[in-house]
C-alpha cells in the first residue's frame, strides 16, 4: 500500500490515533498511515509537556519529539495551524525554530527538530492547504482563493524574539475583506 506523505504540525501521532504520541522513530515517519488517517495531535505539545515527559521519561525522549525537520527530510508534507499551545500563529513559528519548552525555556532545536523562518512560512500556509486538501489555498497564483493577510512586518526578516508581536493589518477572504485593523490606507484598493 502506498502510505501518504503527509503530517501536520498541527497535530501529533504521525497518522495514528495514539494521542500525544512521543516517541516515533526516524525508520517509521509513516507508521499509523496505513489506513490512510492523518495525524490527530498537535505537533507542539512540547511547548506544554516537553518538561513533563523530560522528568516522568526521561530526556532521551526529546529526540523524537516533534522532529519537524526530519518530518521534511523524510518528505513529508508539513502543514501547521494553531490546535494547541499559544493561538497567536507567529508565536508558533517561532516554536517552530526554537522548540521551547514553556516551563524551563529548555530549547529542543536540534538538526532533527528546528525548521528555518521560509520552511515555517511554507508549512502555515501552502502545505497547510495541501495537507487539508483544499485546492487553491496558501498560495498566491492564478485560480486561488485570494485568501490574502497584509502584516505590520517582514515576517521572514524580523528578529526571532520580535515575530509574536506581528499584527494583522488587513485579511482578504476571496479576494473581499473581511477584517481591517484600521491601520491600512485601502483607499482606491
Amino acid at each position: 500500500m502506498t502510505v501518504p506523505p503527509v503530517y501536520t504540525a498541527s497535530v501529533f501521532g504521525y497518522c495514528s490515533n495514539a494521542r500525544d504520541g512521543i516517541a516515533r522513530r526516524e525508520r517509521h515517519p509513516w507508521r499509523g498511515c496505513e489506513s490512510g488517517a492523518l495525524p490527530d495531535r498537535f505537533g507542539y505539545v512540547g511547548w506544554g509537556k516537553g518538561d513533563l515527559w523530560g522528568e516522568r521519561v526521561g530526556p532521551h525522549v526529546w529526540r523524537d519529539q516533534v522532529p519537524l525537520k526530519r518530518l521534511l527530510r523524510a518528505g513529508l508534507v508539513v502543514g501547521a495551524g494553531s490546535d494547541w499551545g499559544p493561538k497567536n500563529p507567529w508565536e508558533q513559528m517561532q516554536l517552530a525554530e526554537t522548540h521551547e519548552f514553556a516551563a524551563s525555556g529548555h530549547r529542543n532545536a536540534t538538526p532533527d527538530h528546528a525548521v528555518t523562518r521560509d520552511e515555517a512560512i511554507v508549512m502555515w500556509t501552502r502545505d497547510a492547504g495541501r495537507v487539508l486538501g483544499w485546492d487553491g489555498v496558501g498560495t498566491l497564483a492564478p485560480g486561488s482563493h485570494a485568501d490574502v493577510i497584509v502584516v505590520d512586518r517582514d515576517p521572514l526578516t524580523r528578529r526571532l524574539d520580535e515575530l509574536p508581536e506581528t499584527s494583522v493589518l488587513l485579511t482578504l477572504l476571496g479576494g473581499r475583506v473581511v477584517h481591517d485593523g484600521g491601520k491600512l490606507d485601502t483607499r482606491g484598493a
